[in-house]
């Protein structure tokens, strides 16, 4: 009777670990679907005993657990950067800025993807984040730039600092209609030195 009991125990256990694996199995599943990644196969290694395809299992879920965890958490924050850097170089007034997704900037995920966790998707994002870092650089040097041939033209014409004060400055945005301010005012100014002599 003891060792009926102890037989049934044992093979209880093994029942319930089996159930757990087969439950993990299908979660790895899931979320390898997320993250579009392929689900590894636990049985590709020798059969070991059942508590080591349950250790082997809860290792990889928790592993999965980490990554998507990880991947939107940088989905989040590339998306908030984008859509920062898309107003501020955009014209789009103040009280709109608001209202914009990142959908609008990078198009969502492929149809295979559950989440938009996949490192494609990732690497869009990334991409598009990056363009926009660029040109926003790129902006800023030009104003840069710009602002010191507007002050090196001032000097020349022997105009006050004052008169300057109408432009708007770099920190207040990069927008195409900066931009544009100091193309007309560098047009202005190169037009009056010409003029001038």
């Amino acid at each position: 009777a003891l060792l009926r009991g102890a037989v049934q125990h044992e093979e209880g256990r093994q029942g319930q670990l089996k159930e757990e694996v087969e439950r993990m199995t299908r979660e790895l599943g899931e979320l390898c679907a997320t993250l579009a990644e392929p689900q590894p196969d636990l049985t590709a290694d020798p059969p070991g005993l059942l508590v080591q395809q349950h250790a082997a299992a809860a290792a990889a879920v928790e592993c999965s657990k980490v990554q998507r965890a990880n991947r939107a958490a940088q989905r989040r924050e590339m998306e908030a950067q984008c859509v920062s850097l898309h107003c501020e170089l955009t014209d789009m007034p103040a009280d709109k800025r608001s209202q914009v997704t990142a959908s609008e900037i990078v198009p969502g995920p492929g149809p295979a993807e559950k989440d938009g966790l996949s490192a494609t998707f990732l690497g869009t994002l990334r991409a598009e984040l990056e363009r926009l870092q660029h040109e926003r650089e790129r902006r800023l040097n030009l104003l840069t730039e710009s602002g010191a041939y507007i002050s090196e033209l001032r000097t020349k014409l022997g105009l006050p600092e004052a008169e300057g004060a109408a432009l708007p400055k770099p920190s207040a945005g990069l927008t195409m209609e900066v931009v544009a301010a100091y193309k007309a005012e560098i047009d202005r100014r190169s037009e009056e030195r010409r003029v001038g002599k």
